[in-house]
């Protein structure tokens, strides 16, 4: 096998704190609403539909989407763990098609006249070590550095949309 490319799964740990120009309690409404009726995913072209698990005592959603182009299905099933209104706290699993897993955790607080946001995330995620490398932690570890930065990258961009969407949506009321 030395010979060939292999896929491995490692880990990866995102932390993200965002400040928004918004009351606390609006900003957690909203963090439900993206995430509790998975609205965000709506906006985003998936079809919702709740998952009808036991396990998920307090609810989840299970998202997809077909890529028209390719036909490639992406299905994303998150299990909520913590709703916790006044804490302004939810936590889940979510598990990708895509070989991704990871439990996130949402909280907003306030802070002076707005609100701080944080999301933390530990996953696992696949990563392709080249033909003839070896698993190592150092391999692995250099296989991982860009996938973890252009995670980050993404995750900032992405924040960065949704704090001036919120912004300018409570602005506008």
């Amino acid at each position: 096998m030395a010979g060939e490319e292999q896929t491995v799964r490692s880990f990866f740990t995102d932390e993200l704190s965002v400040h928004m120009d918004v009351p606390p309690d609006v900003l957690w409404e909203e963090i439900k609403s993206m995430y509790v009726d998975a609205d965000k995913f709506r906006r985003l072209g998936f079809a919702v539909e709740a998952v009808d698990d036991p396990v998920a005592y307090l609810g989840g959603t299970k998202i997809s989407r077909t890529d028209e182009s390719t036909g490639e299905v992406d299905i994303r099933t998150a299990h909520f763990s913590a709703i916790d209104d006044a804490k302004r706290f939810l936590a889940l699993r979510a598990v990708y098609s895509s070989g991704i897993s990871a439990f996130a955790s949402y909280q907003v607080r306030p802070e002076g006249e707005g609100s701080n946001f944080q999301l933390i995330a530990h996953g696992q995620v696949p990563v392709t070590l080249p033909a003839g490398v070896v698993p190592t932690q150092a391999s692995v570890r250099a296989a991982m550095a860009p996938v973890i930065a252009e995670h980050e990258r993404a995750l900032r961009e992405a924040w960065a949309v949704e704090k001036k969407r919120i912004e300018a949506m409570v602005n506008s009321r």
